[in-house]
């Protein structure tokens, strides 16, 4: 029997891991730094374009799921007040 264990890494624990600013990352990918921190904190779901240039620029690091938080087939966001 195997045990399949996910290893989910998160934008904000890439950043944080990795000491990279918003706007840094934010030049990276091609868009704004305010993208790339709603994106981070789960206020929005970035568009295809935004998330694809989100894993390349950590290397495959963060993945789509992880940017979608994709865990059970639903995608979940962060409640915001």
């Amino acid at each position: 029997m195997f045990l399949i264990m996910k290893h989910i890494m998160t934008l904000k624990d890439y950043l944080d891991l990795n000491n990279i600013s918003l706007k840094s990352f934010g030049d990276r990918c091609g868009v704004s730094a305010a993208t790339i921190l709603r994106a981070r904190d789960g206020v929005v779901l970035p568009n295809r374009k935004t998330v694809l240039a989100i894993v390349k620029a950590t290397g495959g690091q963060v993945t789509p799921a992880d940017v979608w938080r994709i865990d059970d087939g639903s995608v979940t966001k962060k409640e915001t007040r």
